[in-house]
């Protein structure tokens, strides 16, 4: 699950990057670096608590408790 959430944060900053950079360039708009962070870490915790995890791990809980993510997945 580590690995998974690892390979979503990486994916996540490279789109919301380069959402903003174009915001900027092309739009005149963007957000503070704050604002970037916080839609990045939305998108993970959004998308990893819709997953259904059939392993039922210590590891695994300690990183939702981590993440701040719900343990409704493991039921």
């Amino acid at each position: 699950m580590r690995v998974t959430l690892f390979k979503l944060c990486l994916g996540a900053s490279v789109y919301y990057l380069w959402k903003e950079r174009n915001g900027r360039i092309f739009l005149q708009v963007g957000h503070e670096s704050t604002g970037v962070e916080k839609l990045i870490l939305d998108e993970v915790k959004s998308c990893a608590s819709s997953w259904k995890h059939d392993l039922k791990t210590l590891e695994n809980l300690r990183v939702c408790c981590e993440w701040r993510i719900s343990y409704s997945i493991f039921l």
